[in-house]
């Protein structure tokens, strides 16, 4: 609630700027005007002081927020009755007002104030003795105080969804690299465990392999050794996931483990008949991280993509450096990545199976793959404070994994 005390001080303490230099602007066309200005500052500092004061759970509360609109209200329409310059542009005090009744995030509270506005404005205008105007001009402002509620309105709405979306991504994301943390290390232990008596069973089938008279059993033992391979495979997975947490960070150059996942794929790239083009690893790309799972995160963004084109295909490799600020931060502020831009020509997938791409065991290669290796690689990249983020416009159109790690420059001696 601090910030949301601050956002309404500002708010008031703006309003009641303007309000009284107009006034004081004004105070020559107004009879009594000292005692008059008395009468205007002692409300406006007493909302403020109300605002600055007043606990978090009054602030928070409905009833209280538009009681100060209102008086806000108010203050503006008496302001502009003293001063009997309904014409002026002073007019804007109301818009100001209502985007005020915005903070709240709702509309009703919005439509609230837009109705005592135009009440307010209308009786300000009267004139003892001509009665209200007679200008069209004055009447069709009145309108747009409700047309600028209700977009204030949705528009703060929206925004509040958008940021209530992002904190639950964030959240999930949170609970996400928890669950990953917990997995590694259980996945370690039962890993150890679970290794010996695969290795004993893969032996076993060799040695009936290998026996007199076994030949009708050649399929079974075959599908055995398939199995007993694959769940090594997912041992292997497993106990690199758990090895995530004990990363080693020292200086390096991004490309050395960019390079060596590409060399370790290099038989298959030939085997498959796919091109490879690699771009920005001829420039040194300096950085804080763990080579050897760094490594892992590459290989197993490579290897998804060699394994989405089995037929051939392209597989670009692409890094560069960027700069990642917002648009109305200072150039100085920009954060520095390297990004790893890796596509392929291959099968794609639909916006379901990415939503899907980076949980654990989540696989599409039915008897191949174990569903950790994009995984793995989202972990290491979180570990080493980055991202990766994956697009694909739909099936058979191929991918795009993006990875996202920042720079280290070494400070001059």
């Amino acid at each position: 609630m601090p910030e949301r005390r601050q956002t309404y001080l500002s708010f008031q303490g703006l309003l009641t700027a303007v309000l009284l230099l107009f006034f004081l602007y004004q105070r020559r066309e107004i009879a009594a005007w000292a005692l008059k200005l008395v009468i205007l500052t002692l409300p406006l500092f007493g909302l403020l002081a109300m605002v600055r004061f007043c606990s978090a759970a009054c602030l928070s509360k409905t009833a209280f927020q538009s009681a100060l609109l209102l008086a806000d209200a108010f203050l503006a329409s008496l302001t502009l009755y003293w001063t009997q310059d309904i014409q002026s542009e002073m007019y804007v005090a109301y818009f100001m007002i209502i985007l005020g009744a915005a903070l709240t995030r709702k509309l009703s509270q919005c439509f609230l104030i837009a109705v005592a506005a135009s009440v307010f404005y209308t009786f300000s205008a009267y004139t003892p003795g001509l009665g209200f105007p007679q200008d069209p001009g004055f009447w069709m402002r009145i309108p747009f105080l409700w047309i600028m509620a209700f977009l204030s309105a949705v528009l703060s709405q929206d925004a509040q969804q958008a940021k209530k979306e992002t904190e639950q991504a964030y959240q999930e994301q949170l609970l996400q690299m928890e669950r990953l943390a917990a997995l590694g290390q259980l996945a370690a232990e039962v890993a150890h465990r679970i290794k010996g008596p695969l290795t004993s069973i893969l032996v076993t089938a060799d040695v009936l392999g290998a026996r007199k008279g076994a030949r009708g059993m050649a399929g079974d033992l075959g599908e055995i050794r398939t199995e007993v391979q694959h769940c090594q495979e997912i041992l292997r997975s497993l106990l690199n996931l758990g090895r995530i947490e004990e990363t080693v960070f020292q200086p390096l150059d991004l490309c050395e483990p960019l390079r060596s996942a590409v060399e370790a794929l290099r038989s298959r790239l030939e085997a498959q008949k796919i091109r490879l083009r690699l771009k920005g690893l001829e420039r040194r790309a300096q950085i804080i991280g763990d080579r050897s799972l760094l490594h892992e995160a590459f290989y197993a963004v490579l290897q998804n993509a060699v394994d989405a084109m089995p037929e051939g295909g392209v597989l670009d490799a692409c890094l560069a450096p960027i700069d990642k600020r917002a648009w109305w931060s200072e150039p100085g502020n920009a954060l520095e990545f390297y990004e790893i831009s890796i596509s392929d020509t291959g099968s794609g997938f639909d916006e379901k199976t990415r939503n899907k791409l980076f949980q654990p065991f989540f696989t599409t290669k039915k008897k191949q793959g174990s569903g950790l290796g994009i995984c793995s690689a989202q972990r290491i990249l979180q570990n080493h404070s980055g991202y990766i983020e994956a697009k694909s416009e739909g099936p058979g159109r191929g991918a795009r994994f993006t990875l996202s790690i920042p720079r280290f420059e070494r400070e001059p001696r």
